[in-house]
């Protein structure tokens, strides 16, 4: 009887582990248990995300929410799918070309200007506030008109 001994003994091992991963939380990266007849293999959930607010020039705020490991590209793709649900039925139309050209994201007081640099980089966590920023000058100055000779 030894051999149901190993199988009752497995079958409890699986139980107690299916177990602590119902309990496990649902935002963390965990193992998911599977069983094939006497091999166990992991699969990875996915990635938690990061909730994050952005506060806008006008002081207005909004949250985003990012997979940890995105780049600052992705963020900004984030940010402007946000915007186009919002404004979808407004037929407002946002040039984010422009948007990007003439204004960035900062953390802190860095500007987040590499759009392949990931958020750990800048030490971006779960929770923290981003912010707009000029990015180049957007002063008016007018074009100097050619004299007429």
């Amino acid at each position: 009887m030894p051999g149901s001994f190993r199988s009752a003994s497995l079958a409890g091992d699986i139980e107690s582990a299916l177990d602590d991963f119902a309990r496990a939380d649902a935002d963390c990266i965990g193992a998911a248990l599977a069983c094939g007849g006497n091999s166990f293999s992991y699969h990875r959930l996915p990635e938690p995300r990061l909730r994050l607010t952005v506060r806008k020039l006008d002081d207005s705020y909004f949250d985003v929410q990012i997979a940890r490991s995105a780049a600052v590209w992705e963020l900004k793709a984030a940010i402007e799918d946000i915007f186009a649900a919002l404004y979808d039925d407004m037929n407002k139309a946002i040039s984010w070309q422009h948007v990007w050209s003439h204004f960035c994201l900062c953390f802190k007081d860095e500007k987040l200007t590499d759009d392949k640099a990931t958020l750990r980089v800048f030490g971006i966590r779960d929770g923290d506030e981003l912010h707009f920023a000029q990015h180049l000058s957007v002063e008016y100055r007018p074009c100097k008109s050619l004299s007429h000779r």
